[in-house]
């Protein structure tokens, strides 16, 4: 039992105080209190709620139920525990770091492009092999090995009233080279002009070529141009077997610029010309090569060292 005082009433009621300071036992919920007049008073109201645990308030306990009045609210209680912290949040792994991406080895590089000798300016030819260098000075072949005599260069047109003029040109193509020859025209306007050459000096000998693939040489032009080869053969001369049509040669075309190349054209490449029924150039028997510039065109071209391939 613990200790009361009486400290007197109100409205009836009793008031009591405790000697020492109350505490929710339980053992005094079932006490009546008396309010000094023989009455019994209503169940006090519920009893102070426990302290929140971890740091937070109580809930108060609910008012009991009086024998005629609702009884008091009790008061929540106060927590006393200090809060126990919550564990911090776990620390996540940083993101594992991926390895920088592997570098690619770089481009290799390409050789740069081998230079020629300036002295030789081209890849030397075997002095038997080389037709034409017009190292003379003059628009000829150089009439070397069994190609002799020398053949000078001749013109073939079209009938028409163009005009056009051949020289040896000094300086050259490069070091090496004193002369080249140049052609120029215009006005021709069937199907243009022609700058012939005869392997023998001769438009009716026929010379073996048959040790050789084909012919190369250097060109360049005033201004882009489409240059036909034509190669007159037995098949295909007025001094051969060309029957009723002739002069319908093989041929073959390049693209010539402005700058120097260097411009090869294989025999077993050759077209046929019109009307031509062989299968192919009669190499045993060719008399020379041609460079036709076709009709309508105002042409300024250089050719420079014409040499047989083999």
């Amino acid at each position: 039992m613990i200790p009361q005082k009486f400290v007197g009433s109100v409205g009836g009621l009793a008031i009591i105080a405790c000697a020492v300071a109350c505490s929710p036992d339980p053992r005094t919920s079932d006490l009546v209190y008396s309010d000094g007049t023989g009455g019994e008073s209503q169940q006090p109201g519920g009893m102070a709620g426990r302290g929140g645990s971890a740091g937070g308030a109580g809930n108060g306990g609910a008012g009991g139920m009086g024998g005629t009045g609702m009884g008091g609210t009790g008061m929540g209680g106060t927590g006393t525990d200090a809060g126990v912290p919550m564990d911090a949040a776990p620390k996540l792994d940083a993101a594992p770091k991926l390895d920088a991406a592997p570098k690619l080895d770089a481009a290799p590089k390409l050789d740069a492009a081998p230079k020629l000798d300036a002295a030789a300016c081209s890849p030397s030819v075997p002095a038997e092999d080389m037709f034409a260098n017009f190292e003379g000075g003059q628009v000829r072949s150089s009439g070397v090995g069994d190609r002799t005599p020398a053949s000078d260069g001749r013109f073939v047109t079209d009938g028409s009233p163009g005009t056009h003029a051949t020289m040896a040109v000094a300086g050259g193509r490069c070091a090496a080279s004193k002369f080249y020859a140049r052609y120029s025209g215009s006005g021709f306007t069937t199907w243009g002009s022609i700058l012939a050459f005869d392997f023998l000096g001769s438009e009716s000998a026929f010379y073996d070529a048959s040790r050789y693939k084909g012919i190369e040489f250097y060109a360049r032009a005033a201004s882009p141009l489409k240059l036909f080869l034509k190669f007159p053969d037995k098949n295909t001369s007025r001094y051969g077997m060309c029957g009723s049509v002739c002069d319908n040669h093989w041929i073959s075309d390049v693209m010539v610029d402005t700058t120097w190349k260097r411009h090869y054209v294989a025999f077993a490449d050759l077209r046929a010309g019109t009307n031509v029924t062989a299968p192919s150039l009669l190499a045993t028997e060719v008399f020379g090569v041609e460079f036709l510039v076709p009709k309508n065109v105002v042409f300024d071209l250089s050719i420079d060292d014409i040499a047989f391939v083999k």
